[in-house]
């Protein structure tokens, strides 16, 4: 067992286990970081680590941010009376959010597009030469 295997291990394991025993909803974010980051470098890839380390961390910070957004205040009156409904959140989006839901949605347009070119391209590289297909 490497040195480098064991540090990693142990940054895995202890953010697991701190990530399910803490109360924070952020601190458990942040947490579940490390175990994650723990576990891209235990794959022994350079580049399949960066790119789940990126994907791991970006979700995450989606998840910090909704769980900031989304806990309630100290010190504030928790609205008892909230009227959440599907119609509610729609006319929500469809006002007070509606760029960032048409930037999120362009940016999935454009990673589904980029997905379908890289898939025919591969395919085009692995075909036989006489039987290209258009």
């Amino acid at each position: 067992m490497t040195f480098t295997f064991a540090i990693l291990a142990v940054v895995t394991l202890a953010g697991a286990i701190a990530a399910m025993s803490l109360r924070n909803l952020v601190h458990c974010a942040l947490c579940l970081v490390a175990s994650f980051g723990g576990l891209a470098g235990l794959t022994g890839r350079w580049l399949m680590g960066v790119a789940v380390a990126a994907l791991t961390y970006g979700s995450l910070m989606v998840t910090i941010v909704t769980s900031a957004l989304i806990s309630p205040r100290t010190g504030a009156k928790p609205n008892v009376a909230a009227d959440i409904s599907v119609k509610n959140i729609g006319a929500k989006l469809m006002t007070d959010y509606v760029l960032p839901l048409e930037v999120v949605g362009l940016l999935l347009t454009a990673a589904l597009i980029g997905a379908v070119i890289i898939a025919m391209e591969e395919q085009a590289r692995h075909a036989p030469e006489g039987s290209q297909s258009h």
